[in-house]
């Protein structure tokens, strides 16, 4: 199933038959290896579908066993050195974090009505109190997502070695904060300086096993590419942003080592515009198809539930029930239907093309790493649920 060579004793990459691209740390000879992501569009949809039933039927409760299951697909169908990786979270530790992070925003934004409450009519206040909201929500928005990404990691694990993040999220929230501040005075051109300033805190604090990662990538390779779209990003209707995020993203893959490893990624623009592309056409399309037959059955069920009623107000009530049974269901075809989209047209042909443009390049004795000794947070990502920033 996997076409690499299995790693030589100890965990050596194996030899590249093309060898490595130019500017490999070992030269000419450096050993060459790609994770490999073997999902299937029909075990998904399966997954998709009976998680949005359940989810449905439990009114949201169930989502938090959905996102565990699809973690646990994604996860398990990618493979390095023909072994996998695993994740090891459990829906119950997602839902005590909602439930902590619930209890921690409740106060916060009753808070916020009652300083909408003082601030009255007077727009000076008003605009102080607005403010004030922005800059806290950003602030929670960072430290989730700081936080929700130490969850993933320390429940990722491969070859039995989980990974591992270090850190302050307070810290990470106050420097994102602040470049953002300076992106937005500078009209975004600081934007490269913010995003690197962020990458490196994030790479530098992560670990995998008793090993951190290092990060050299610097701001001013990355202000060539930002300027165009500074310049051009309302002539190619944003389109051009695609571009920079997969330059950025293959920039700062470039820019990590792990001991005596570095990566590379050759991911092209073209080949995540096609992802977009079609998961929008399917969004359309399904949209369309359903406006049209909701054309065709409304007035028709309409009528049909006026003649049945005959204009009499008990037979109306009578006949609700059936009125609703039948919305709940649409309801249903819809949010399935969604769901199934979302994962099918975008998350696996993107996780697909990601894992596969990746490759390790250099030599690293995997059995010498030992495990982390890092304490495991005892709680899912809460915060970033609730928030609604949290990732697969």
């Amino acid at each position: 199933m996997n076409d690499m060579t299995p790693p030589p004793s100890g965990g050596m990459l194996p030899d590249s038959p093309s060898g490595p691209p130019s500017g490999s740390p070992s030269g000419a000879s450096a050993p060459r290896a790609r994770p490999l992501y073997d999902g299937q569009a029909g075990d998904l949809a399966k997954i998709s579908i009976s998680n949005a039933l359940l989810t449905l039927a439990t009114l949201g409760i169930y989502r938090f066993w959905a996102k565990t299951r699809i973690r646990r697909y994604f996860w398990s169908h990618l493979s390095f050195l023909d072994d996998r990786l695993e994740y090891s979270g459990t829906a119950k530790e997602l839902l005590i974090g909602f439930l902590v992070a619930i209890a921690i925003l409740a106060p916060i934004f009753v808070s916020f009505h009652f300083m909408e409450l003082w601030a009255g009519l007077d727009q000076g206040a008003l605009g102080l109190v607005a403010l004030v909201q922005i800059l806290v929500i950003f602030t929670l928005i960072h430290l989730a997502v700081f936080r929700a990404r130490r969850y993933r990691l320390t429940r990722s694990q491969w070859r039995g070695i989980r990974g591992g993040q270090t850190g302050s999220s307070f810290k990470y929230a106050a420097m994102a904060m602040g470049w953002s501040l300076v992106s937005a005075l500078t009209l975004g051109l600081a934007h490269p300086l913010y995003r690197v300033r962020l990458q490196r805190y994030l790479m530098e604090n992560t670990w995998f096993g008793d090993r951190t990662f290092s990060f050299k990538g610097r701001a001013a390779e990355l202000l060539g590419p930002w300027l165009l779209v500074w310049l051009f990003y309302l002539p190619t209707l944003g389109f051009i942003y695609l571009w920079y995020k997969v330059r950025e993203l293959r920039y700062f893959v470039s820019q990590t080592e792990y001991g005596g490893l570095s990566f590379r990624s050759d991911l092209s623009a073209g080949s995540v515009f096609v992802v977009y592309l079609f998961y929008g056409l399917a969004m359309i399309f399904v949209i369309g198809a359903m406006a049209a037959l909701a054309a065709g059955l409304v007035p028709g069920l309409s009528e049909a539930y006026m003649d049945m009623a005959g204009g009499d107000t008990e037979a109306m009530l009578a006949n609700e029930p059936l009125i609703n049974l039948f919305l709940v269901a649409v309801m249903a075809v819809v949010v399935v239907t969604f769901s199934v989209i979302q994962v099918l047209f975008f998350l696996h042909p993107l996780f697909r093309v990601v894992a596969h443009s990746l490759s390790v390049i250099g030599e690293e004795d995997f059995s010498a790493i030992a495990q982390s000794r890092q304490g495991l947070p005892g709680r899912g990502e809460g915060l970033a649920d609730a928030l609604d920033v949290g990732a697969i």
